[in-house]
């Protein structure tokens, strides 16, 4: 009896410093397994607060929600239908707080969650990694803003190019953008300049001519 009297304040002890995470099992259908400890709840939404909290509660309400998944963290239950990014799988070890309603069990840890298949579905995706969905949505905004800043004229993806028109009747050449029509321009207007040369040139012959016939008149 004095035996037994001392043996109890040290499990008590035990219990108090927390319980150990069961570790992963393969999912069953219509039965709650536990698939591992996570550092992130991942897409999963809190379902309910309960006091008496444990794997088995958590796992039946999710379930009754159509959820695939559960996840315990001390009196929170959480549901959804992915499992958490692989990548915030982690030691069983650290999901070692006690459930509030079965001490024997844990339901997460600080930070950690116990993570559970509810018996739903055997084959659950995990969700995507955030951190590195993020990294790629930088990269890619950042080659983006390097290709619009190459370009200089990009409008939503179509590039505008302006094609350069010559007026003869004045001699110039309009253009609406670029330098790299300078030489059409270039050759447009020299041969506007020889034109004008040539309609010159033959004016000053019909003059000659005039004043060579009024000339010849009046002697």
């Amino acid at each position: 009896m004095k035996s037994f009297l001392i043996l109890l304040p040290i499990a008590a002890t035990v219990l108090a410093r927390g319980s150990l995470e069961t570790s992963a099992e393969d999912p069953v259908i219509g039965t709650d397994t536990v698939h591992g400890c996570y550092s992130s709840v991942g897409e999963l939404k809190l379902n309910k607060t309960n006091e008496f909290n444990a794997r088995g509660l958590c796992a039946s309400l999710c379930r009754d929600a159509d959820a695939n998944v559960a996840a315990t963290q001390g009196s929170k239950c959480y549901c959804g239908q992915k499992y958490p990014a692989a990548s915030t799988l982690v030691d069983d070890s650290q999901c070692d707080e006690p459930c509030p309603g079965y001490s024997a069990e844990a339901c997460g840890g600080t930070k950690f969650f116990t993570i559970i298949n509810t018996g739903l579905s055997l084959a659950v995706d995990n969700s995507t990694d955030d951190s590195s969905s993020s990294k790629s949505s930088s990269v890619a905004g950042a080659s983006s803003t390097s290709t619009s800043v190459a370009s200089g004229a990009t409008v939503s993806g179509t590039s505008a190019t302006a094609t350069p028109t010559a007026s003869a009747s004045n001699g110039t050449s309009s253009t609406g953008s670029s330098v790299g029509t300078s030489s059409s321009i270039t050759a447009s207007t020299t041969a506007v300049s020889q034109n004008g040369a040539v309609s010159q040139l033959s004016l000053s012959g019909l003059n000659l001519a005039v004043l060579g016939l009024g000339a010849a008149f009046l002697m």
